[in-house]
């Protein structure tokens, strides 16, 4: 099978309901989109998909991912029950998938006249081993909703026991439809995080993020006329999660600090000029440049890791839809199958009017830059620049990480996707580096 290692593989955590014996043509169609995955069938999976679709997932893509699942998977062994959710108009179909060395999850969205209009292939559930620093008994956990009826989210609000009421890192998330505990494989990462910060005294939120139920609906409502862009992405539920903190009597509403991590950390200047009430910003692997400048930079160095399997017809035109997302030429595009996907036209033109290199320098709060050395996704020359928009300003506090990747996971030699799945946790240097900071850093509102 030929594929290329890209990074469209989105990963999540998928919350599995019980089956209802309705919608059989859905899943019809799933069975068969899973049969043809196995046969290598591309073209014909292309062909269920509706226009929106067509343009933005290519069969060069399809090919890629799902060679990508059954190296770090293994070969299909079995189908489980499916399940099958409504969300408004489009109806999802989740066929979980026993393989060799785990499982799997094929998740298909169906539109009213039974076109595909979104389709992941994500990690399974497998057990969570908590990190050694984390002590369970001194911390208990509420479930928190936001988001109003429309895109009603949940988090969980990690809290310490003790009597007085304590500061709360609200943990952002990055890129794609990750859950709240940023489930990759084995491995939660934002659990880790909130954990880890609760076991020595701080609050933490975490939160599913808005596209991991509601990409599709916000999708069709860009096709729509309401555009898909940063505001109703993140704006609007951090905004409503703050308003919540603030009220709660376990919380010092004085002491709410964001932690970004990666896509999250490069919003902290957008998110400190729409969002009111942090105190302090933490950036976990943020960057200071456009995401499409950082994803051609990950494409050409994962097909430098295994040049023998590098397509130049398959990359081009990825590299193309990255390069044209860019603000220097995204305001000449016209239509969302010239810009990367799964993104849209408008959320890229939104992104070219920020400019957080220069916005960064408006905030006055303290602020944390955290890098892993091992990071391919976002590297020792983002870390550079927050260094060179912020280094001289005392409010800003820096450090990195010989060993550490993306995800802040230690691991050797030359970093890979390969890695993200192997078992571990966030390593404790940074869980003490962030709680030496909140310590010693006056992080209250001005």
């Amino acid at each position: 099978m030929k594929f290329f290692k890209t990074v469209c593989c989105v990963f999540m955590c998928i919350t599995l309901t019980s089956v209802t014996a309705q919608n059989q043509i859905e899943q019809a169609k799933t069975d068969s989109i899973y049969n043809w995955f196995i046969q290598e069938n591309y073209a014909a999976i292309h062909q269920q998909f509706n226009p929106e679709m067509k343009r933005m997932l290519s069969e060069e893509i399809l090919e890629s991912t799902w060679g990508q699942l059954l190296l770090f998977f293994g070969n299909p062994l079995e189908t489980k029950p499916k399940v099958v959710q409504q969300l408004d108009s489009i109806i999802v179909v989740k066929m979980p998938i026993k393989t060799e060395k785990s499982a799997m999850v094929l998740s298909v969205s169906f539109d009213s006249i039974y076109q595909v209009a979104g389709l992941f292939l994500t990690p399974g559930k497998i057990n969570y081993t908590p990190p050694e620093y984390v002590n369970p008994e001194k911390f208990e956990e509420r479930k928190i909703t936001f988001g109003g009826k429309h895109f009603s989210g949940t988090g969980i609000l990690t809290l310490p026991k003790v009597k007085y009421k304590v500061p709360v890192v609200v943990i952002v998330p990055g890129s794609g439809p990750v859950d709240k505990d940023l489930t990759i494989g084995s491995n939660k990462i934002y659990k880790d995080l909130a954990w880890g910060l609760a076991s020595f005294g701080f609050a933490a939120l975490r939160y599913d993020k808005r596209t991991l139920n509601y990409q599709d609906k916000l999708l069709q409502q860009d096709i729509n006329g309401e555009k898909f862009t940063i505001q109703n992405e993140y704006i609007a539920d951090l905004k409503d999660i703050i308003d919540q903190l603030k009220k709660r009597t376990e919380i010092n509403s004085k002491q709410i600090v964001m932690l970004g991590h990666s896509q999250g950390g490069y919003l902290i200047p957008l998110i400190h000029q729409k969002v009111k009430g942090f105190s302090g910003y933490i950036s976990l692997a943020g960057t200071l440049r456009e995401i499409p400048e950082l994803a051609m930079e990950q494409i050409n160095y994962l097909s430098s890791l295994d040049s023998s399997q590098a397509d130049t017809n398959t990359i081009a035109p990825i590299l193309k839809r990255m390069l044209q997302s860019t603000s220097k030429y995204v305001n000449q595009m016209k239509y969302d199958n010239e810009v990367m996907p799964p993104y849209t036209l408008n959320y890229w033109q939104y992104l070219a009017k920020y400019q957080p290199q220069k916005q960064v320098l408006k905030i006055k709060q303290p602020i944390l830059i955290l890098q892993g050395e091992r990071d391919y996704q976002v590297t020792l020359k983002d870390y550079q620049v927050w260094k060179d928009c912020i280094g001289l300003k005392q409010n800003a506090t820096f450090q990195s990480f010989p060993q550490l990747n993306h995800l802040f996971m230690a691991g050797e030699g030359k970093p890979n996707p390969n890695e993200y799945l192997q078992p571990g946790n966030v390593a404790i240097d940074v869980v003490n580096a962030m709680v030496n900071w909140l310590k010693t850093t006056q992080i209250v509102t001005p």
